[in-house]
């Protein structure tokens, strides 16, 4: 039986400034780092770019979660949409007084809308 051996191939590229040891200005990756000690721009972006969208994403989703925990903020009514019309309700509404009798328009900066759906004048 008849076994060929070849020996196993190697190959190096080299730079006129590259050596089997990392130089002084750069780090165990190749990056430069002569300068500043850190890595450069390039590496120094990404990091901030990401940062950037982990920030993005967290301040998204804390406002998706504050809408779905209070979706009508601080406002005094609720708007009710009511087929192709919106009904103003507020908070402390009548549970006995029905949807379709408080009014389709917003209470004025001094008026009020009443448990039973009138709009009234603040005092």
């Amino acid at each position: 039986m008849l076994t060929l051996h070849e020996p196993a191939r190697t190959f190096h590229v080299s730079t006129p400034s590259s050596s089997n040891s990392p130089s002084a200005g750069s780090d165990p990756q190749g990056r430069d780092t002569a300068s500043t000690g850190r890595p450069n721009g390039s590496h120094r972006a990404k990091r901030i770019f990401t940062w950037v969208v982990i920030v993005a994403a967290l301040l998204f989703f804390a406002s998706v979660l504050r809408e779905s925990l209070d979706p009508f903020g601080d406002a005094p009514y609720l708007e009710i949409s009511h087929g192709d019309h919106v009904h103003y309700v507020p908070r402390d509404r009548d549970p006995r007084v029905s949807i379709s009798n408080f009014p389709t328009q917003q209470p004025g900066p001094n008026e009020m809308i009443t448990p039973e759906g009138r709009i009234v004048e603040r005092e």
